[in-house]
């Protein structure tokens, strides 16, 4: 098993830690780079940055998070509810042919900035069931269970109720004993939902299916109480434990500027430039884990070289990501791997962790034979209805030739 491996090592004498001093990119601090930290947590993204903050709440504690890609800016396509794009902040990652789709290929999401996925996501701040969490218990992972991690899921967040009347309008409803109120995440309800899943709402357009069957002039069902009358339920909360069922659940959405709340501003941007422990290094890829023995040591990394822009004296830099030298940096005591579900499993391969005819087949040397990295990925699966449907859509039966579209569909 992984989690047997020994991650507490002692420091070795660093032969390129040079390079790493010319090419750091430390931010907070006009500090070069160490040759060693305590932990060096490979990845920027959600998980890297949370536990990133947590051991620099120790000031004896010294950090250094690796990531690929860069803090953004103050960037209303991230920040700005609906005005997304992630694609600067992605890998461009395709999967392989997939059998049981007629071997079809499909992008594979992964983020590419300080922050991870929470910096590009749909913002659905939600936790999964407690069976869920139970069930790795049950499967050999004691204090991994519901009321075991309740207690920091509660720790994460600054809970926001909704309005009361946007609660009564939504069918929106929560159980405050599920959330935190003084967490580094906000989380939150919108102000604005979209008029066509609204109790108010009056145009009957919104709702294509009434509209054919009892006409333009009857408001359309709520959309909540649609699914309830297929007889599928609303949970009080779905973040108590029972996230099953049909429910608003709240956004990573900061109220009081309606903004993104994700790892960077939460567990980078509001506490590194008070703690001179927490080193960020962006722009650079780890390239494996150093081992001595079945040890840690600490990691190698694929140094971007800053090139300077005609003319000599300009202020201007760009980056080439297809040059690039190798440097290493010294982990005292722990590496810790938060790279992503694609990108972690490549790390530990390259590293000689992985199944040992993977392995020898790349001629890389194998510190662990560990035949499950790399395999039974699984993504969360997606199911879009879309319906093009304006102004010549009406109800059954309408005997107009004015909405011939309906009158196919509805014969």
């Amino acid at each position: 098993m992984l989690a047997g491996l020994a991650f507490f090592t002692v420091v070795v004498a660093v032969t390129y830690g040079s390079l790493l001093l010319k090419h750091a990119q430390i931010i907070t601090h006009d500090t070069d780079l160490d040759f060693s930290y305590d932990f060096v947590i490979v990845g920027g993204g959600t998980s890297g940055l949370t536990v990133a903050d947590r051991l620099t709440e120790n000031s004896e504690i010294s950090v250094l998070v690796i990531e690929y890609g860069y803090l953004y800016p103050n960037e209303s396509d991230i920040l700005v509810p609906g005005l997304l794009n992630p694609t600067p902040y992605q890998f461009n990652i395709t999967s392989t042919p997939q059998r049981g789709l007629d071997n079809a290929t499909f992008a594979v999401p992964a983020a590419a900035v300080v922050g991870g996925g929470t910096a590009i996501n749909g913002m659905f701040f939600d936790r999964g069931s407690a069976p869920d969490y139970d069930a790795w218990v049950e499967l050999g992972n004691p204090g991994w269970g519901w009321s075991d991690l309740l207690p920091y899921f509660k720790k994460s967040e600054t809970f926001t109720p909704a309005s009361a009347n946007l609660a009564e309008e939504f069918t929106i409803s929560w159980d405050d004993t599920a959330h935190g109120f003084d967490g580094p995440v906000k989380s939150s309800y919108p102000v604005f939902q979209f008029q066509s899943i609204s109790r108010s709402t009056l145009n009957p357009f919104h709702n294509t299916l009434q509209a054919f069957t009892q006409g333009p002039d009857t408001p359309p069902e709520n959309f909540i109480s649609a699914w309830h009358s297929l007889g599928i339920q609303t949970p009080q909360d779905p973040s108590s434990g029972t996230a099953k069922g049909v429910f608003w659940g709240p956004s990573s959405l900061n109220p009081s500027n309606e903004t993104r709340s994700d790892a960077q501003t939460a567990h980078y941007s509001a506490v590194a430039g008070s703690r001179r422990n927490y080193h960020l290094l962006t722009g650079n890829a780890v390239s494996k884990i150093n081992f001595v023995g079945q040890k840690a040591t600490g990691v190698g990394v694929r140094l971007t070289p800053i090139f300077k822009v005609a003319p000599s004296d300009s202020d201007e830099q760009w980056l080439n990501r297809e040059a690039f030298e190798y440097g290493y940096v010294n982990a005292k005591k722990e590496v810790i791997l938060a790279a992503g579900a694609a990108h972690t499993p490549q790390i530990l391969q390259l590293s000689g962790v992985g199944p040992k005819g993977l392995l020898h087949n790349l001629e890389i040397p194998v510190v662990v034979d560990l035949p499950g990295v790399g395999q039974n990925f699984q993504d969360q699966p997606t199911l879009y209805a879309s319906y093009n449907c304006g102004l010549l859509c009406t109800r059954k039966n309408s005997g107009s030739t004015k909405y011939p579209l309906a009158d196919r569909l509805s014969a």
